[in-house]
């Protein structure tokens, strides 16, 4: 019985489930609902 392709695509789209949890977590500055970085002052 050969291996169903099905399952091997979506293990490949799994490898991206990390991303898409720290994107959605921590968006990128031009995207909605994003933060700036807090930035230590500690220096001035």
């Amino acid at each position: 019985m050969a291996a169903d392709p099905f399952s091997d695509h979506q293990a490949i789209l799994h490898t991206f489930d990390p991303i898409a949890k720290m994107l959605k977590d921590n968006p990128r500055d031009d995207m909605p609902n994003s933060k700036p970085a807090p930035v230590s002052r500690d220096c001035q």
